[in-house]
């Protein structure tokens, strides 16, 4: 701008200007000043970070210049300068002055500690009280503490000898920080053999028996056993029917068990034919001549165990 006599400038917005000063003699001087704006304003915040996933943190904004009193607006209309129960996020906050100069500051609320958990249950089994919960905690501030409704305390995170039922679990941390987590235990049917279809020996004195065993109920897979002749054992992966086989005549007991270790047996009977085989015999044709040989015979059998084979001897 041009030179001017007037040593006096007004009507200069805040911010920095260069003064330059010239004599009669045109010689010269310059200097570097800044004007401020003393209505203004400089805003910052404190900031206590929430806990356990709650609305409880705070932050309180500090300001510096301007005119007494301030109004603060955490987006919420007039406030104080000291706002609690805060739940974590970022605010912007506007600080306007008694001359209605403004200023702005940001502020950030993180929390500390969120804390969750999960619950896997196993069931029952065998009709018994051996349900279990495992807990998983994850976040918040270790070491957990752990409780069951309805059951016990217990700084493990693994609840056995439950029985059937839904379960609440609480998951507690360092901080104080609580959660829960549910899980229902549920029951497994005992292990049971439905049916067995015992198919006797054919023959006196042979090993072609066999059984068709009927599994139910329980958990796969299973294994089972069975005593009496030679005895034996297998596995079988889902319910159903497998067969015990090459058995003769006697009394077998069959145990199963599933993978819970329950077990069930029964037992079944194979029998075979009894040894009363009879015979008839009659004349079918006499010898024509005395000296002969064309007689003929005819067997009858009965009893036994058919087929039959048949064997002559001359008994004179």
């Amino acid at each position: 701008m041009p030179y001017r006599v007037r040593n006096v400038f007004g009507n200069l917005a805040a911010g920095t200007y260069g003064v330059t000063v010239v004599d009669g003699l045109g010689c010269t001087t310059s200097m570097v000043t800044q004007v401020y704006n003393q209505n203004g304003s400089n805003a910052s915040t404190t900031v206590s970070a929430s806990t356990c996933n709650q609305t409880n943190g705070s932050i309180t904004v500090v300001v510096v210049g301007g005119e007494m009193p301030y109004d603060f607006d955490f987006g919420g209309g007039s406030q104080s300068n000291n706002q609690t129960n805060v739940g974590s996020g970022n605010y912007l906050i506007t600080v306007t002055d008694n001359q209605g100069c403004t200023t702005t500051v940001g502020a950030i609320v993180t929390n500390i500690g969120y804390l969750s958990a999960t619950a896997i249950s196993d069931s029952t089994s065998c009709g018994g009280i051996n349900g279990s919960i495992t807990v998983t905690a994850t976040q918040g501030t270790p070491p957990y503490s752990y409780s069951v409704v309805p059951g016990q305390n217990q700084t493990s995170n693994v609840f056995t000898n439950l029985g059937n039922g839904n379960y609440i679990i609480t998951v507690t941390d360092a901080n104080g920080c609580v959660t829960t987590a549910q899980a229902t235990i549920a029951s497994i049917s005992i292990v049971s053999i439905v049916n067995i279809i015992p198919q006797d020996v054919s023959i006196t004195g042979g090993n072609n028996g066999s059984a068709i065993v009927t599994v139910g109920n329980g958990r796969v897979p299973y294994s089972y056993v069975y005593t009496g002749g030679a005895g034996g054992q297998g596995t079988i992966s889902s319910p159903g029917s497998f067969v015990i086989g090459n058995l003769f005549k006697g009394t077998y007991t069959v145990t199963v068990t599933d993978s819970k270790g329950c077990t069930t047996s029964s037992t079944f009977i194979i029998t075979e034919p009894s040894c009363g085989v009879r015979a008839g015999v009659r004349v079918t044709s006499a010898i024509s001549c005395n000296g002969g040989s064309n007689g003929g015979l005819q067997v009858t059998a009965t009893g036994g165990s058919p087929s039959y084979t048949y064997t002559w001897s001359n008994r004179r």
